[in-house]
């Protein structure tokens, strides 16, 4: 679920709100939801939020390759963004 607040449609013009919300209905999507769920379980295991006191911490590069994944994902709701209301305003956004 995602939530608009009134302040943040206050803070756009319509092409901007437009864009906004492009990029949150894509994250809405079941896979991007499936998606990133699965890589913040992987994160939260790897940083020891779930693991127990007998399992060696992560690495760091797993960490960073789990925050690629994760902004990988970001940014496919960024390019349905793009694909609807142009790069410039996006990125602008």
């Amino acid at each position: 679920m995602t939530l608009v607040s009134s302040g943040l449609a206050r803070s756009f013009d319509s092409d901007e709100l437009d864009s906004v919300l492009a990029h949150e209905w894509v994250t809405c999507s079941p896979e991007h939801v499936t998606f990133m769920t699965t890589f913040e379980l992987v994160q939260l295991v790897m940083n020891g939020v779930l693991r127990g006191a007998r399992w060696p911490p992560a690495p760091q590069s797993s960490l960073l390759r789990v925050a690629r994944v994760s902004r990988a994902a970001e940014l496919t709701a960024d390019r349905a963004s793009a694909l609807g209301q142009g790069p410039a305003l996006t990125c602008r956004t």
